[in-house]
């Protein structure tokens, strides 16, 4: 061959050999579709199910803007999908989720399902839908998911598990927790498992509730100060049978911003405690007569300054139903001190022949000084108007058995009869014989019922262990200083 042919042919080859090396491998990444939010997805897809699958076996999956404005699905074999930018679901559409998707979201971001825009995730038993922070580390945690007021009731949460959520939101007054329920409709959740939040696990607030069909709720290992949050007492009754221990505080919180039961309630034993927070005045009252029902087993914890009030501005009753060996427990929250919460007050809306208490432990409680223009003076005795449990100017006494009184205020009474009874004293100057008060530590065991503005007996109090004083219905005589 001529020389010259030879080294063309050789520079050919060279050229032919430099072109290759100057290729790109193609990119792992395709983007993402026009009017979705799919910034860009893996050009493998996922096998097997990513929600039950170790990090390591995970591939690149789908990454995702901040928004979606119209209907998506996202799918396990585009998992992990990927939200470092958090993601509002925009009125009118409908983001579902399907079984085995794994859902992984930046730190301090979180999901919100605006109004008339739902959120369906529905796995399965065997294939669910999980939610997890982005990265790991100690400052991964995400906000969680957030279900605003119009949020539509198609929304649900089916074999789901949070994991990792409850980072503290920006707003302050916010409160902290992996499920946000705000929804004016009622939110149905089956085998929903919040877990390893920094918050509470759920809070419903601003009147939401659980959709009675709803079951299997699953909450531990929350750091915040209970397993679920309500601000308002008609919602704790929907709370569906479930688990809520291994948490901080296995409590379930009563704020009560909305502090008045409106409607009949039932308060069962579910091995933890209910706990009202500081300040709130929990009411049972309103047009419809409702009845709070606590089950034997059940303790409700107070916090400095909260109580219960059953009927006092409208008509209201209580049912305390312990039994023998499993009472009813109202106790102070612990880390207060005795006397910190307000005690029990059966105001004059009560029907005494609907509100009974029997097998029950009222500990710790005080009652307002406040009330001492409404009963009957004991200075002789040296008493204050102060008590574990008050009753106002009821037409006789309700059914209250086998009560305990334990550490009540010592310069005070067990109970107190407050008000004026036009009618005559509520029946025996006395509590019922199967009453406990060894532990009451009081002065006096209980007040003088006022009848027409005068005291319906005279003479020194009736000590704890004393015999008890019965009162005449009529013949009620004035009792200068007591």
């Amino acid at each position: 061959m001529h020389p010259r042919a030879l080294s063309l042919v050789l520079l050919g080859l060279s050229c032919r050999k430099d072109a290759s090396r100057a290729v790109p491998p193609p990119s792992p990444w395709i983007d993402g579709d026009a009017g979705t939010s799919v910034l860009r997805r893996a050009r493998e897809p996922t096998r097997g199910c990513p929600a039950r699958a170790p990090a390591s076996l995970l591939g690149l999956g789908t990454e995702h803007i901040d928004l979606v404005d119209r209907d998506e699905r996202w799918t396990a074999e585009g998992s992990p999908h990927r939200v470092p930018y958090g993601l509002r679901v925009a009125a009118g559409a409908t983001l579902t989720i399907d079984p085995c998707a794994l859902v992984r979201v930046g730190p301090r971001k979180g999901i919100t399902v605006r109004a008339r825009s739902a959120l369906v995730v529905l796995g399965t038993e065997a294939s669910p839908v999980r939610f997890e922070p982005l990265s790991d580390g100690p400052d991964s945690a995400w906000l969680g998911l957030d279900l605003e007021p119009e949020a539509r009731d198609d929304t649900r949460l089916v074999y789901v598990k949070l994991e990792g959520a409850g980072a503290a939101p920006e707003l302050v007054d916010e409160v902290v927790s992996a499920l946000r329920v705000r929804m004016r409709r009622p939110l149905w959740v089956e085998h929903l498992e919040v877990a390893r939040s920094r918050g509470y696990g759920v809070a419903l607030t601003d009147g939401a509730r659980f959709d009675p069909r709803s079951r299997g709720l699953q909450v531990h290992g929350a750091q915040g100060d209970g397993a679920v949050y309500f601000s308002d007492a008609d919602a704790v009754a929907s709370l569906p049978p479930g688990e809520y221990h291994g948490n901080r505080r296995d409590d379930l919180c009563v704020a009560a911003r909305r502090r008045e039961l409106t409607a009949d309630a039932r308060w069962p034993w579910r091995g933890l405690r209910y706990r009202v927070l500081a300040a709130t005045h929990l009411m049972v009252q309103g047009p419809a007569r409702p009845t709070l029902r606590l089950e034997a087993g059940v303790t409700v914890a107070f916090e400095p300054g909260a109580e219960l009030d059953v009927g006092w501005d409208a008509p209201g009753d209580l049912v305390a139903e312990g039994a023998a060996g499993v009472p009813v427990r109202l106790e102070p929250a612990e880390g207060s001190r005795a006397e910190s919460w307000g005690g029990v007050y059966l105001g004059a809306h009560v029907d005494p022949s609907r509100t009974w208490l029997t097998h029950v432990e009222i500990v710790g409680a005080a009652t307002d000084p406040a009330m001492r223009w409404r009963v009957c003076p004991d200075a002789s005795d040296g008493a204050s108007p102060r008590a574990l449990v008050a009753l106002d100017a009821l037409p006789r006494m309700p059914t209250m058995t086998h009560l305990r009184f334990v550490a009540g205020p010592p310069d005070g009474y067990a109970l107190l009869l407050a008000g004026d009874h036009p009618g005559g004293a509520p029946g025996p100057f006395a509590l019922d014989p199967t009453a406990d008060v060894s532990l009451a530590g009081t002065r006096c065991v209980v007040t003088r019922p006022v009848v027409q503005g005068r005291c319906a007996i005279s003479g020194p109090c009736q000590r704890p262990g004393a015999a008890p004083m019965h009162n005449p219905a009529r013949g009620a005589r004035a009792a200068p200083g007591g």
